[in-house]
């Protein structure tokens, strides 16, 4: 209410004058009362949330008055010390009453010893104490309790033929008054039936499936709106990530779902998150049962790989965009189309036998993936030195460098160059000169940055980080060399 020491206390002082000499500020006097809608359409008195607006030195004035009540009555015995929340031993609990509040929803807990005979009228009677102690110590703070949303539960057993059965039915009555002379019934719970309150359904007898049946609800009326609003990709992510997710965080704090129930909940999610669902279950589909069609679906899958130049699954890793991949600059197939749905909601598709190439050896690297994580290149760029690089046939910068690693040698950029590989790279026409030094020059600019920029096609490039000890795996391609035991061949 103000910033300066000075006037701060000053206030303070004013502010207090009411409480010490027991008079009444006209300016408190005034309230203007706010009734919002809960739920949208419903405007019956009872439903609606009424918040009363005071004046900023009032409301001040009110939480400090609290503070101080709620200390004097701590002091006095009329409520519980704090070390008395917190049972010990569950044969040894001493909790006589105790209240938990919330911003608007208070929970009160009372206990009975557990081998005392007829428990249940004493432990009503004690919780109905408790209620009485509340709702005084609300009306003198200047605020209410609803009766109408007040309710209450017990959790006690009956021994039936040596088995403890417990128990859902009582004729006990809690009754409650306002402190102007009505009375209220507070409607009785068995405890099977969930305590709702800030967003969560638990039940006493620890059942979770009303909780799981209002989030799933909840989820699903989140996603069937989602579903008919006709977004596109990113509004359909963001929907996710800021409207689905997070409604479930919250509800699984408190929960311990089985298997069955994060089965379905994982099922609903896997139809929200991409509308096109039908697309991804045609595909496991064919990928389970239908083997000539996975096989043609896996092969173009493989040469889309080799298309692109990436090491790593295109289709399960999909942040990096290839759109140089495009031969129209569009993406023109089904699977760059579902490759590029996958990335805008970062998700992935995961496919058992599909192809990739393999690094060579240590330091080794794809050749386009680091083009296209430097941001350094157009689409159009990219597209022309893959198109060089396709025609060279290479995928890795060790297919280019010499056999011991510390540099790209003399021709590697030159049009007689072919690298021999059983792998089967398309079969394109020689590219234009200039599309083979502008993949050199992407090299150079990414590889190799300690060689001069307007070198000759011809010249060979020293790399920034020599590569290292060659790896047991499949070559992309051909060796120029032949070792034995005593000698080493070159031809």
């Amino acid at each position: 209410m103000a910033l300066h020491p000075l006037l701060a206390k000053f206030q303070s002082l004013l502010i207090s004058l009411p409480f010490v000499y027991g008079f009444s500020n006209r300016y408190w006097e005034e309230m203007t009362d706010y009734m919002l809608e809960k739920k949208p359409g419903d405007r019956r008195i009872h439903r609606m949330r009424i918040i009363g607006m005071v004046c900023p030195e009032f409301n001040t004035a009110l939480k400090h008055a609290a503070r101080q009540l709620t200390a004097s009555c701590k002091r006095t015995g009329i409520w519980p010390p704090a070390s008395s929340w917190k049972a010990p031993r569950s044969m040894e609990r001493g909790i006589e009453q105790s209240s938990l509040a919330y911003f608007g929803d208070t929970d009160g807990h009372v206990l009975d010893p557990p081998l005392a005979a007829r428990a249940v009228g004493p432990l009503v009677r004690k919780l109905e104490e408790s209620a009485h102690i509340w709702n005084e110590l609300e009306n003198w703070i200047g605020g209410s309790v609803a009766f109408h949303k007040t309710n209450w539960q017990f959790l006690a057993w009956d021994l039936v033929k040596g088995r403890l059965q417990l128990i859902y039915e009582t004729d006990e009555e809690l009754v409650m008054k306002d402190g102007k002379g009505g009375v209220a019934v507070i409607k009785f719970l068995p405890p099977d039936a969930p305590n709702v309150g800030l967003g969560f359904r638990l039940c006493p007898n620890g059942d979770q499936r009303p909780h799981f049946e209002a989030t799933i609800k909840a989820i699903r009326g989140v996603c069937s709106s989602i579903s008919g609003g006709q977004l596109n990709e990113s509004e359909a992510r963001q929907a996710l990530y800021q409207r689905v997710i997070p409604k479930l965080v919250y509800a699984l704090h408190l929960t311990s779902w089985d298997t069955d129930q994060c089965d379905s909940m994982n099922r609903l999610l896997q139809v929200m998150s991409l509308q096109d669902e039908t697309q991804l279950s045609y595909l496991r589909k064919e990928f389970r049962w239908d083997k000539s069609v996975a096989n043609a679906m896996l092969t173009t899958i493989d040469q889309l790989q080799m298309r692109v130049g990436f090491v790593r699954p295109i289709m399960e890793f999909t942040t990096l965009p290839i759109r140089y991949a495009s031969t129209t600059g569009e993406f023109d197939g089904y699977f760059l189309s579902l490759r590029k749905r996958l990335a805008e909601i970062d998700g992935s598709l995961w496919l058992e036998d599909a192809w990739t190439p393999t690094l060579q050896r240590d330091g080794d690297a794809s050749i386009m993936e680091p083009l296209v994580q430097s941001k350094l290149f157009s689409p159009s760029v990219l597209s022309r030195a893959n198109s060089a690089r396709l025609y060279l046939r290479v995928i890795t910068i060790a297919d280019l460098a010499s056999k011991k690693g510390h540099y790209i040698p003399d021709g590697r950029f030159d049009v007689t160059f072919h690298a021999g590989s059983d792998s089967l790279f398309p079969d394109i026409p020689c590219p234009p000169r200039k599309d083979l030094a502008l993949l050199k020059r992407c090299i150079q600019r990414t590889f190799c940055t300690f060689a001069p920029p307007y070198q000759r096609l011809a010249c060979s490039m020293p790399l920034d980080k020599p590569l290292g000890k060659w790896h047991s795996t499949r070559r992309n391609v051909y060796s120029s060399d032949h070792a034995t035991r005593a000698v080493l061949l070159h031809h």
